[in-house]
């Protein structure tokens, strides 16, 4: 099953924003407090907080970071609309998905 092309920023927000929250959170803690006993539980809450915190933060700032990008490498922006996307698999109305 293929990506929605509208669910392609906010699926590359949490995915970004999972590996960014627990790899930041497990060096911070790792060097601030070490590894102590309660060290597992304590970075997964930090983790859980900073991915609450980043995700939202992802959605806003990734469209925006893309745009300056494709400006500054003097590429459009492209514009793919949903029909569009399904008109170059091959499909049509009415016909079913044959994958």
């Amino acid at each position: 099953m293929a990506l929605p092309p509208k669910l392609i920023g906010p699926a590359i927000s949490l995915i970004t924003g999972l590996i960014t929250s627990t790899t930041m959170s497990f060096v911070g803690l790792a060097l601030n407090y070490g590894f102590h006993p309660d060290f597992a539980v304590r970075w997964l809450r930090a983790a859980a907080t900073s991915y609450v915190l980043v995700v939202p933060m992802l959605v806003i700032v990734i469209p925006r970071i893309q745009r300056f990008v494709m400006r500054q490498a003097g590429l459009p922006m492209p514009k793919v609309s949903f029909t569009a996307q399904y008109k170059s698999f091959g499909v049509s109305r009415g016909r079913k998905f044959a994958f």
